[in-house]
């Protein structure tokens, strides 16, 4: 993993995931690049993991912003032959963002269903949060209070 390296994002962008794409596209993003470099951007830290020829697998990060640390992560679709791994790295920096913020959230599309399976895998919660387009999209937490 390296921190902050803005020249992967055109590998992300150009490989994202189905379900990120049409997730942003349900928020009405519709300059995909430009989102994740603001992402980046205002990200305390931001990671990107990469294969060994040096493509992008995924990019997340945390911002600061009550009630704590407002956590974002994006795949492409070399995800899932690296799942595994990235769930037990991604557990430790979880594990360090949940000791400096307390709570991790950010709101998730009620149709993203890897992305929902993967919180439930850290132990997040979700609640109803607000309808963008005629899409539904649930606050998830993880730690802290909801």
């Amino acid at each position: 993993m390296k921190e902050n390296k803005y020249w992967y994002i055109n590998d992300l962008t150009d490989n994202l995931r189905p379900q990120d794409r049409d997730e942003l596209s349900q928020l009405g993003v519709t300059d995909i690049h430009k989102e994740i470099e603001d992402s980046v951007r205002a990200s305390d830290e931001s990671y990107v993991a990469v294969d060994n020829c040096g493509k992008v697998i995924v990019m997340y990060g945390v911002i600061r912003r009550e009630p704590g640390g407002q956590i974002w992560c994006l795949g492409t679709r070399r995800f899932n032959e690296f799942k595994k791994s990235f769930v037990c790295g991604c557990m430790v920096v979880l594990k360090k963002w949940r000791a400096i913020y307390g709570t991790l959230w950010n709101y998730v599309a009620r149709s993203n269903v890897l992305s929902i399976r993967w919180l439930k895998t850290y132990g997040a919660s979700f609640d109803r949060g607000y309808m963008k387009n005629g899409n539904e999209f649930w606050k998830f937490t993880i730690g802290g209070e909801r």
